[in-house]
């Protein structure tokens, strides 16, 4: 359960540009953007809990050190992918953050008569 927490912070965000999207004057662009890298950011961080899935579950019987080792290394690397993860995630809410800002204050432009 607890390999599952990384993911939290990227489904906020996904949540912060449903929001964004529903406003009239953000451009679809913007939303495009970051939906590309919320899914870029869970992919690394969903690759990470695979990996450590799969390191616990397809421990073949072997010597205790070799299973030491080779769940050390899975969960080692699944720590760098969830922190890529995470990154990305950050470049997201900064993206996010300066989309909403930017269009904030400025209004639909009426439809022309």
């Amino acid at each position: 359960m607890i390999a599952l927490l990384p993911v939290a912070p990227v489904m906020l965000l996904v949540l912060w540009a449903r929001q964004m999207r529903r406003r009239a004057v953000t451009p679809g662009w913007a939303t495009g953007v970051a939906y590309a890298m919320i899914v870029l950011a869970l992919l690394f961080v969903l690759g990470g809990v695979l990996i450590v899935a799969s390191e616990m579950l397809g421990a073949a019987p072997a010597e205790p050190a070799e299973k030491a080792r080779r769940l050390a290394e899975g969960v080692s690397e699944a720590m760098n992918n969830d922190a890529l993860g995470l990154l990305v995630g950050g470049l997201v809410a900064l993206w996010l953050g300066c989309c909403t800002m930017l269009w904030r204050r400025r209004r639909p432009e009426p439809p022309p008569p």
